[in-house]
């Protein structure tokens, strides 16, 4: 068995234990939950929110920072990931465009219509991490199929609450009652006066990477404002960690045809940030003018 046959085998390994262990936990959980009113944990002292059911659009500035921190031939194996199998071990890019969330289902899309990155053929790497990019707090699920939320009213079961109050804001640290990947833990801090939620981190892993998103809630409609995302990814000896940033809502909307989507000096225009001297450098190799 050569190498790439070895390493599908292990994936596919992975992803039945995980599975097996999702089914059975997951499933006990929630049928716990729905099994009868005296196990309803109506003491959590948190206003879990309706989910709300309009559709919102606007647009969207992501960038992302990457270090390879070890990596080896199988690398090439990996979907999403071959491209960084050589050549340099930190990478910088940038993508704007405009966004759709239905809130009510979690579905979101991203069309996008500006990139830069110095990642050859401009080719998206962890797409599974910017997923975490677009989170649906009140949702069943925190990103489209991915994570039980801790303030969703049908998983508070699955998850324990500490709460400490501070004038109008309530602190909340939140952890899951069973280790399961589908579970995360971390902490939020809400308002009171109207039971909504300004900031929230998430940590935990899954499917073999770690992550750490902070995010940053808009008062007005109440969806993310900014989203600072952490991720370790360690496998068979590779080790990768990513810095992703996202902004929502931001002001300039660029046309329906551009004529060059790989444009650096449009880029700089529409970014609502400046660069760091690190991704400044980064892009030297790449554009004469990022």
């Amino acid at each position: 068995m050569n190498d790439a046959e070895e390493l599908y085998m292990a994936q596919k390994r992975h992803i039945i234990r995980v599975l097996l262990v999702t089914l059975f936990v997951i499933g006990g959980a929630r049928f716990d939950l729905y099994a009868s009113p005296e196990h309803d944990n109506e003491d959590v002292p948190i206003a879990f929110s309706k989910v709300p059911s309009d559709t919102l659009t606007g647009n969207m500035y992501m960038k992302f920072n990457l270090d390879i921190h070890k990596r080896n031939v199988l690398l090439h194996a990996i979907p999403h990931l071959y491209s960084i199998a050589q050549g340099s071990r930190h990478h910088v890019g940038e993508a704007y465009g405009q966004y759709t969330l239905d809130r009510e289902s979690g579905k979101y899309t991203f069309d996008e219509q500006l990139r830069i990155a110095t990642i050859r053929r401009q080719r998206t790497v962890f797409r599974n991490a910017l997923a975490y990019l677009h989170p649906t707090i009140y949702n069943e699920e925190v990103f489209h199929g991915l994570i039980l939320s801790p303030f969703n009213k049908r998983n508070k079961r699955l998850y324990r609450y500490e709460t400490k109050e501070v004038g109008d804001l309530l602190y909340v640290k939140f952890r899951p009652r069973v280790l399961n990947s589908v579970l995360t833990s971390g902490t939020a801090i809400i308002n009171q006066l109207n039971g909504k939620i300004i900031d929230v981190v998430f940590n935990g892993e899954y499917d073999q990477m770690k992550y750490n998103l902070n995010v940053i809630i808009d008062s007005v409609s109440d969806t993310p404002k900014k989203c600072f995302l952490h991720t370790d990814f360690n496998f068979f000896g590779n080790k990768i960690s990513s810095n992703l940033y996202a902004s929502y809502n931001t002001p300039t909307t660029l046309p329906g045809i551009i004529s060059d989507s790989n444009d650096p000096k449009l880029m700089a225009m529409v970014r609502p940030d400046s660069l760091t001297i690190h991704e400044k450098l980064a892009y030297g190799h790449v554009y004469k003018d990022p």
